[in-house]
């Protein structure tokens, strides 16, 4: 598990963040909008809390919402366009930094991805043995608990 901190960076380098700290979940979600947004078939995702996600330079990036309410707000750089880092805000739960995992420059203590979400959007299938939810309430419900799991986790 991750412990020191370790680099985040866009693809080109122009925005910069440190993440220190346990990750609380690894998530690969499958949904229209993480699709659209990282200019892939999926998004591999990193959560951590909020403090514990150091903004080095955000500068270039850009911060839009892509639903309402605007929970998560999706930073992408203006440089290179690619995915950033996203903010998260939920009533009664503390705020979160959601990380594209390929964003991590250092992969070595990740966790292994916990779940697939929303895989009922998938653009292809995935072979592997990671637990598959679809539809928005299953892949909802199952993010929520593992999220749970990983605050739990890190109180232990």
């Amino acid at each position: 598990m991750m412990q020191a901190s370790t680099a985040i960076t866009c693809s080109c380098g122009s925005s910069r963040f440190a993440a220190k700290g346990v990750p609380l979940v690894r998530a690969i979600c499958h949904c229209t909008i993480c699709q659209r947004f990282n200019q892939s078939d999926f998004a591999d995702v990193t959560v951590f809390y909020r403090k514990d996600v150091e903004v080095k330079d955000d500068k270039n990036v850009t911060y839009t919402a892509h639903k309402k309410p605007a929970i998560v707000m999706r930073g992408q750089c203006s440089v290179c366009t690619l995915p950033a880092i996203e903010q998260v805000s939920m009533p009664l739960m503390p705020k979160l930094t959601i990380v594209p995992t390929r964003n991590l420059t250092d992969h070595s203590a990740l966790p292994d991805a916990g779940l697939h979400i929303f895989y009922d959007k998938r653009v292809r299938d995935m072979y592997d043995d990671v637990p598959n939810y679809s539809g928005y309430m299953q892949s909802q419900i199952a993010f929520g608990a593992a999220l749970i799991r990983g605050m739990v986790h890190r109180r232990g």
